[in-house]
């Protein structure tokens, strides 16, 4: 019998949108990540939504190399907080793109690997690799 996460590899009708509230990434900025998980080619690339209270404020993309752009309006949030959010896309870029291009990640696994990079647990980091290796 086929375990879940072998499910989800099969069913490309499949697609999850990865949230990961303040109280999960402790970023400081009290506001949600969402990153889709899609399961076909959309119109556009890799990108984190960012919402405060199930409102879409604005959108990061998350580019494999080079400068995220924002998407939108940024005036809900103090200047200091988008340079924090468009430091952490940089930072955590391979984190986020593996969300996006593996839909069998949920964000506690983005989280848990957040931590490892965070505490330079490179085991860690490797074994999260190896689970969730679809980085184009």
């Amino acid at each position: 019998m086929k375990d879940f996460k072998e499910y989800l590899k099969e069913e490309e009708h499949i697609a999850e949108m990865a949230n990961i509230n303040p109280r999960h990434h402790k970023f400081g900025i009290d506001v949600t990540l969402n990153i889709l998980q899609p399961t076909s080619k959309l119109s556009h690339g890799p990108r984190m939504k960012i919402m405060k209270r199930s409102s879409e404020l604005f959108v990061i993309t998350i580019p494999k190399t080079g400068e995220p752009k924002i998407i939108g309006d940024t005036s809900e949030l103090k200047s200091k907080e988008v340079k924090t959010l468009i430091d952490i896309v940089k930072h955590y870029r391979e984190v986020w793109l593996r969300l996006w291009y593996t839909t069998w990640m949920d964000s506690q696994s983005a989280v848990e690997f957040i931590e490892a990079i965070n505490t330079n647990d490179h085991k860690k980091i490797e074994e999260l690799r190896t689970e969730f290796p679809n980085i184009k």
